[in-house]
């Protein structure tokens, strides 16, 4: 049963997944203001990585579980052949992962750079600064697991646990083994995954400070008391919120595993009950369904113009985008700022 939640999961994923992430880029392509230029470019960015994810994801399915003192990785996908092996499918699944993490706390960065500091950032400097630190770095860590969690060519079935067999409905009724993606039963295995939830951890401390800083600018450093004001920073605070809260959805899940990883180097689990709950924790990642969601919904431009494609209505193109606006920042109107989220 355990297999069949995730493959349910792993398709309805992909199909709401490509549906939305494609609207938006839609609605990013044909509704952006020009000044919104570099953030579109953000969100085309965050679309097309997640429609990446959403494919490697559909051909893997990893399932995270314990063997008894290793910790294993299986892919369940029925689209699994040998041509590509599975340790690299498994590689490939780990740096998109980490990328979509990373690349969300670079993002509050250049928010927090745009509003706070009012820098003037390029698409090209911000690109750079994404393929030139961000994916060098995801690129080490997802090698650094693959090479501690490599498993051996005599050592690559699953599994030595009966109830870890019986949740696989491996009971000898199926030809095929199932062969294993990783395998890591050492300290340096679990070194490398407290390595990583380190390198989270900071990623999501980013993210809460630029947060913090961005919503405190706003309110104590913009004397500005029109409607229009209150009303952006209102949906910016939402904006900021949302952003801050959904990464917790793959983080939480993230340290758990890295905290079973250490316990069970010491006492090893071979209740179903924690086995299936470690199977189940890691389902495909969410935000591939809330991104484009939450970007929608708090961006009312977005919100107008696929309010108006579904009913068929006439909205109008001159709302100012919440991301990129414009606020006096003297009582005359000699000084304008644009700050841009």
């Amino acid at each position: 049963m355990i297999r069949e939640i995730i493959q349910i999961n792993s398709f309805l994923t992909f199909i709401i997944g490509i549906i939305l992430n494609t609207l938006l880029i839609v609605l990013v392509l044909n509704k952006s203001s020009p000044e919104m230029k570099v953030f579109s470019h953000i969100l085309l960015q965050t679309a097309f990585t997640d429609l990446f994810m959403l494919i490697i994801n559909l051909v893997t399915q990893p399932i995270f579980t314990f063997d008894g003192d290793a910790n294993i990785v299986v892919l369940n996908s029925p689209f699994n052949t040998n041509i590509i092996p599975k340790d690299i499918l498994l590689a490939i699944w780990d740096n998109c992962l980490l990328f979509s993490i990373f690349s969300q706390a670079a993002q509050f960065i250049y928010r927090y750079l745009c509003l706070n500091r009012n820098s003037n950032i390029t698409s090209f400097q911000y690109f750079f600064s994404m393929f030139g630190i961000v994916l060098p770095l995801d690129f080490i860590l997802s090698f650094l697991l693959y090479i501690t969690g490599k498993p051996e060519k005599s050592d690559q079935l699953c599994c030595n646990n009966s109830a870890l067999i019986e949740i696989l409905e491996r009971n000898g009724t199926n030809i095929e083994p199932i062969l294993l993606a990783q395998k890591g039963n050492t300290l340096i295995y679990s070194f490398v995954w407290l390595l990583i939830s380190i390198f989270v951890l900071f990623a999501y401390l980013i993210m809460l400070l630029s947060a913090r800083a961005m919503s405190l600018h706003v309110r104590l450093k913009l004397k500005v008391d029109t409607d229009r004001f209150i009303e952006i920073n209102q949906q910016l605070t939402l904006n900021i919120i949302a952003y801050l809260l959904l990464p917790l959805l793959t983080l939480i899940p993230i340290w758990i595993t890295c905290i079973f990883t250490l316990a069970n180097l010491f006492s090893q689990f071979s209740s179903p009950w924690i086995l299936q709950f470690l199977m189940l924790l890691r389902l495909p990642i969410p935000w591939i369904i809330f991104n484009p969601i939450v970007t929608i919904l708090t961006l009312r431009h977005y919100r107008k113009a696929f309010i108006s494609l579904i009913f068929n209505t006439s909205g109008s193109d001159s709302v100012v985008p919440l991301n990129t606006f414009t606020v006096g920042m003297q009582r005359n109107n000699t000084n304008n700022n644009t700050i841009t989220r």
